[in-house]
């Protein structure tokens, strides 16, 4: 009797803590939810980067992750969120193109309407902190006017 107690006891509280868990990352999908101006790239070439400054959007929908250029497609991905480390990370692996299939990971800040994105590059673990040197590597989007 005590040992049925014991396991019911533990199978609840896990279920309560897998719910909490998945709240928590439904909610912060919610606020990531839509599309993001990019307002700094991060990119290393001006011309580059003037473009993405310019006409580049990300667009969350979901799971996804849309990458545009003015109207052009660039990338997809499928994204997942680490919350229970600080900064958060950011999980895409996309589902098209070059690279379909290759995890990239990431750390993330959302502050209002401003959403700042750093990934390390493909197969490598994304950074554990912000710093000087890596805050000018990030992406850094602005919350689109509806």
């Amino acid at each position: 009797m005590l040992a049925r107690l014991c396991v019911s006891f533990t199978v609840g509280f896990w279920m309560l803590a897998t719910t909490s868990r998945l709240d928590e990352e439904q909610q912060e999908r919610a606020r990531l939810e839509g599309t993001w101006e990019i307002v700094k790239s991060g990119v290393a070439k001006k011309v580059v980067a003037h473009d993405f400054e310019t006409r580049g959007k990300v667009t969350f929908q979901g799971s996804r992750m849309i990458i545009t250029l003015g109207e052009q497609k660039l990338a997809e991905s499928v994204y997942i969120l680490a919350l229970k480390r600080e900064p958060h990370g950011i999980y895409a692996t996309p589902v098209d193109g070059p690279g379909k299939g290759l995890a990239w990971e990431g750390i993330y800040t959302l502050e209002g309407d401003t959403l700042t994105l750093l990934f390390s590059d493909p197969g490598k673990a994304a950074p554990k902190i912000w710093s000087k040197n890596n805050k000018k590597k990030a992406v850094v989007l602005k919350r689109a006017p509806l």
